[in-house]
């Protein structure tokens, strides 16, 4: 433990450092279960549950580029933070968690670590989606699929 300790810190002196990624957690309006009958339809209770959890479901930039690229594999750097901006314009504000601003930034870092997994691949401006790792990047994309009303690219075909 004290040697990745001290590992990270000398990274970090030295500008070598790695991020761990993104992650993003939110918390929406508590569900009483208290009124709740045992005769209470389950489905109901479901669907309630997940229309609560898609109310506030943080929406950071890699399920943005993995809904992107089931869209369109195979695309340019330009088109895909054109792609990137208008899927994030779609998504409501308090669920992005990066600023329309700062998209290229961290589109640029996103996909430098997608790549370092060896989930995407490279070639000139052209990125895709590497063999076999298609269905990581649908679960991905599956995370913001409900702002979507049609949402072809999270579906597994």
């Amino acid at each position: 433990m004290v040697g990745f300790i001290l590992r990270k810190l000398w990274q970090r002196l030295t500008r070598q450092d790695t991020r761990f990624g993104a992650a993003a957690v939110a918390f929406g309006q508590p569900l009483s279960l208290r009124n709740e009958t045992e005769h209470h339809a389950v489905d109901g209770l479901l669907e309630e549950l997940m229309s609560r959890i898609e109310t506030v479901m943080p929406v950071p930039i890699v399920p943005v580029i993995a809904h992107v690229l089931l869209e369109a594999d195979g695309i340019t750097d330009a088109k895909l933070l054109e792609k990137a901006a208008t899927v994030l314009s779609e998504v409501p504000e308090g669920n992005r968690v990066i600023k329309l601003e700062n998209l290229k930034q961290e589109m640029s870092r996103a996909l430098k670590g997608l790549k370092a997994r060896e989930l995407i691949t490279e070639s000139g401006d052209i990125w895709r989606i590497a063999s076999d790792h298609r269905p990581v990047l649908q679960f991905y994309a599956n995370s913001i699929a409900h702002f979507f009303e049609e949402d072809d690219a999270a579906v597994a075909k």
